[in-house]
This record gives C-alpha cells, structure tokens and sequence, in this order.
C-alpha cells in the first residue's frame, strides 16, 4: 500500500516574514512594520519556550495561554490588548493566504483594555502649561497638539508649507500608516506660528515647522517628547504629555457637539471605535446641564 505524504508544517517564524513581507508590500510605515514585527517576536518567544514550531499548532488555547500569561506581567491592559490584536491581524493574513484553514480568534475574542479614561485638560491647566514655556517655539508646539489634534509624529513631520495661513488647513501629510489628512488650527494658533516663525530664518515653505533650539535641525520625536516632559515639571500638571493635548481636542469637539465622525476624520482615526471611549466623559456636561436647566423644573 502505497504511504500517503506527510503534511508539510509552516514554521511560526516562516509565517511571520510572510506576513511581514505583505505588509511592506502594503507600503505600511516603518513604525507600524517594526511595531508588527516586535509584538509578533514576543508570542514567537513564548511558543518557543512552550515547544510550540508550527503554525498547525496554534489554536484558541494557544492563544488565551498566552493571553492569560500576558496578564501576570507588569504590562498596561491596553498593551496587552494590543499585543493580541495584533497577533489577530496575523492570523486574518494567514487565513487570506492560504496557511490556516481558520484563524483560532473565530472563537477567542481580544481582551478589552479597562481603567479610567483620562478627562481632558482643564483650562486652568492649559493656561499653566503655556505659562511654563519658555521660548515661542514650546509655546507654539502646545497651541497646535491642541487646536489640531495631530500626533507628536505628525507634528515633527509638518513642514511650513503645510499650514494654510489664510484658512488654516494643515495638511498632515505623513500620518499613522503613511496615510495623508487634513485638520485645521484656528486663528489665534496660526498668530502663535507666525511669532515663533519671526524668530528664524529658514521659514521656506519646505523648512520644518518645528526645529531643535540647539541644532536647528527638524524637531525630532524625542526632542518634542522631552520638551513637554519639561512643561510637566515645570507647571507642575502631572497629565501633561503629547497625546493629552489629542484628547483634550477630541473630548472639547464633543462637548461642543461637533459631529463624531468628523472628528474621527480629522484625529486620522479609521473608524470611531477609539473615541467612543471619551462619549460618558462628553455626556457628564449634557447631565450636568440639564440638571441646572431642566425645563420642567424650571416651567412647572
């Protein structure tokens, strides 16, 4: 009787550069390639030390092993959540390219990440933020990360020429995933630009908006990161960092009742799941201001 093959196994790591390899082909951000990359690595770690090779092996209890292991270290719920999430991804890639007949998620969902969500800066707060700046260029750096809504990355990338003098359009063009938007600054940030803009002399259209004070080289990542952990300390307002001043924005255009969708849009968020989150913090003011005005209360 004639001997029927051995199926041929996918090595784990094997599957892992296929994938990677698809979403370079994607043209998927060096960050987000990276990211992939070493979030992926950790699970490759893990199966290994658990002598787990193969892609056949992974099914859901693989997954909620690792999932439940994640939970014992001293990790944030959202990085855990997003360490899962992004093995989900992979197993989607593997299904679409044929190396898994289904992907193990069908039946294990990823874990939510929980805590309290962070309120908005206050006003008082904004104002003792501005007063612990120290140069035009720090000062101009909170109005945008405020009015805009861009990301620390985004906002190191801006170049002069992406910003609308006139009306104000600011056009990120090296987002998250390498996908271009617009958003808008009011006003009263673009008179801040133009001050901190008076005190140099490269301001060409193609010259970054922000520099280093010292080398006068684009403001990198790091450099803007450590410049706000200065206003930190030096204001004195422990919720002081970049991604503050994005859901500051976000929870103020709540408030205010702009649209949901339209801030998703101009955050650069693909769907509204993540600002969803801010919704119970922008109805406290809807609550609280119909107890001050309640028509009934008030007419009968």
């Amino acid at each position: 009787m004639t001997q029927q093959p051995t199926a041929k196994l996918t090595p784990l790591r094997s599957a892992l550069q296929s994938w990677l390899l698809d979403c370079e082909a994607e043209n998927l951000s060096e960050k987000t390639l990276f990211y992939y990359e070493t979030s992926a690595k950790q699970f490759l770690d893990w199966c290994e030390a658990a002598n787990i090779k193969h892609l056949e092996e992974i099914d859901p209890n693989v997954i909620r092993h690792y999932s439940v292991d994640l939970r014992t270290r001293k990790i944030s719920s959202h990085y855990h959540h997003n360490l899962v999430r992004v093995l989900r991804t992979w197993f989607n890639f593997c299904v679409k390219d044929g190396l898994m007949v289904s992907t193990p998620f069908e039946r294990v969902k990823v874990p939510k990440p929980y805590g309290q969500v962070k309120n908005a800066l206050s006003a008082d707060q904004i104002k003792l933020i501005l007063g612990s700046c120290k140069n035009t260029r720090d000062r101009c750096m909170v109005y945008v990360l405020l009015d805009s809504g861009v990301r620390i990355s985004e906002l190191c990338a801006l170049n002069v020429g992406d910003v609308d003098m006139k009306t104000g359009e600011v056009h990120v063009q090296k987002g998250k995933g390498g996908k271009g938007r617009y958003t808008h600054v009011s006003a009263r940030t673009r008179k801040e630009m133009l001050t901190y803009l008076r005190t140099r002399s490269d301001t060409g259209t193609d010259e970054p908006l922000f520099v280093s004070e010292s080398s006068g080289n684009r403001l990198t990542k790091d450099g803007a990161t450590l410049a706000i952990r200065r206003l930190r300390l030096d204001s004195g307002v422990k919720d002081c960092a970049a991604h503050s001043f994005r859901r500051t924005c976000a929870i103020t255009m709540m408030r205010q009742g702009v649209n949901i969708y339209v801030i998703a849009r101009m955050l650069g968020h693909a769907t509204i799941e993540v600002l969803k989150k801010y919704l119970p913090i922008a109805n406290q003011d809807v609550a609280a201001a119909h107890k001050r005005a309640s028509p009934v209360d008030i007419l009968l």
